[in-house]
């Protein structure tokens, strides 16, 4: 498409899809990660190739979903640092995706707090009346 980066890009977290989509069109490529069973399964059925992982370079997660271990042109982790244990460790996996030249996109809610994802509620379907996809599975750290 117009503006189009070419190459392939990684969304690393990322939930519904909404913001995926977006960017795919930038990209020849677009896979993502998530920790949810059932968002990667809305991410599928939204036809985006995406992989089980809690650990972003987890390259036998990638592997088993088809997907590229390493060589990507763009990797991004919007919004999902405050629910990482180590930082520089995540960071440093990120960057160990990446093809030479690749960029890494990461942003971040402000003021960051840490946060605890309870993978047994993001993985269970919304409550009767809630939304899909509603944010109840992160608890804020003190």
């Amino acid at each position: 498409g117009e503006g189009a980066c070419g190459g392939r890009a990684l969304d690393v977290g990322a939930g519904c899809g909404s913001i995926t989509e977006r960017i795919a069109p930038l990209f020849e490529a677009i896979h993502a990660t998530e920790v949810s069973e059932w968002l990667a399964w809305r991410l599928r059925a939204r036809g985006i190739p995406t992989a089980v992982a809690h650990d972003p370079a987890d390259a036998h997660a990638l592997a088993s979903a088809g997907l590229p271990t390493c060589g990507y042109d763009a990797v991004f982790a919007l919004n999902v640092l405050d629910r990482v244990p180590d930082v520089d460790a995540f960071l440093a996996a990120l960057s160990s995706l990446l093809a030479p030249g690749g960029r890494l996109v990461v942003a971040l809610p402000l003021p960051l707090r840490h946060a605890v994802s309870h993978h047994a509620a993001i993985n269970a379907p919304a409550p009767a009346g809630e939304a899909a996809g509603a944010p109840r599975d992160v608890v804020p750290l003190p």
